[in-house]
């Protein structure tokens, strides 16, 4: 394998990440952003990745919670629609996502970069 393939790898694997991250931004404004934060409590979490929750007002509710994504015990924040009280969400799933958009632009860019840079030095 030539030295030269390594510029190669980092500008497509850059270019992989970026279009990987706009991808995951325009998804994720798609997410409802007119949900109302209100704060609850876990009551329980069963093997089907169902949490129950209580509200501040004593409702309980049941969420879908995706696949690795952890519940804390205690308190956690849930998004609610306001049009439909019985869909909701939780927010830590949200700020995951755009955790995960984060590192992506940043990865995507760092590696163009690197990729750029090898390009001029070794080739």
């Amino acid at each position: 394998m030539s030295l030269s393939f390594v510029p190669v790898v980092l500008l497509v694997g850059g270019v992989v990440l970026l279009a990987w991250a706009v991808r995951r931004r325009q998804a994720l404004k798609l997410l409802p952003h007119d949900w109302v934060r209100v704060t609850g409590t876990v009551l329980d979490v069963g093997g089907s990745r169902r949490v129950e929750y209580a509200g501040q007002g004593g409702r309980r509710l049941r969420l879908q919670v995706p696949p690795g994504v952890e519940v804390p015990d205690g308190e956690v924040d849930v998004l609610l629609d306001p049009h439909d009280s019985s869909r909701a969400r939780l927010a830590s799933v949200d700020r995951a996502a755009a955790d995960l958009v984060r590192t992506l632009f940043v990865t995507g860019a760092v590696a163009l970069v690197l990729g750029a840079l090898a390009a001029v030095a070794f080739v």
